[in-house]
């Protein structure tokens, strides 16, 4: 299986104002504009990167984003202010597609803002529009609420998602 790459008709990048929050907008940054965010985003995902236990690098990270194998999102505020970001990377597995999260880093508390639902809003719905089946992200203890209140599933702190995109 492979993603169908396609402009997303419809695909709306601001966000959702939700009961008086802060309104943010999440958007896929093309692979021949990550230069213009990458000294914000390196940033940002760095603390994921080290992480890694040196399986990525920041170097390498930025090539992968480059050559489209990863993708960079970016969130900002009304400031134009870059407050989160996070890659992702097409999973095909034998019997399902899954948009999986890679890396990700944000400002401090994020995930007591309404940027977590923003970002996790868009990623969802690329993730229909893109026919994957599921989105899947590791992640630390710490999300396990806010995972958990958007219909993921614990596994371990493996979170995933099945989305209904018409099958």
């Amino acid at each position: 299986m492979k993603a169908q790459l396609k402009p997303i008709e419809g695909f709306d990048l601001s966000s959702n104002e939700e009961s008086g929050m802060p309104e943010y907008t999440v958007t896929l940054v093309p692979p021949n504009f990550v230069n213009s965010v990458w000294e914000d985003a390196e940033r940002l995902l760095q603390g994921g990167v080290d992480k890694s236990k040196e399986r990525w690098n920041i170097e390498y990270l930025y090539q992968s984003l480059m050559t489209g194998d990863q993708q960079l999102w970016v969130a900002f505020d009304d400031d134009q202010e870059i407050t989160s970001v996070l890659t992702t990377q097409f999973i095909p597995y034998p019997t399902k597609l899954s948009l999986a999260v890679q890396f990700a880093g944000g400002i401090e508390n994020q995930t007591k803002t309404s940027i977590f639902t923003c970002v996790l809003n868009k990623l969802e719905q690329y993730a229909q529009e893109s026919g994957c089946d599921c989105v899947e992200f590791w992640g630390r203890k710490g999300f396990s609420q806010w995972m958990k209140k958007a219909g993921y599933e614990e596994t371990a702190v493996f979170y995933e998602k099945d989305i209904d995109n018409g099958r």
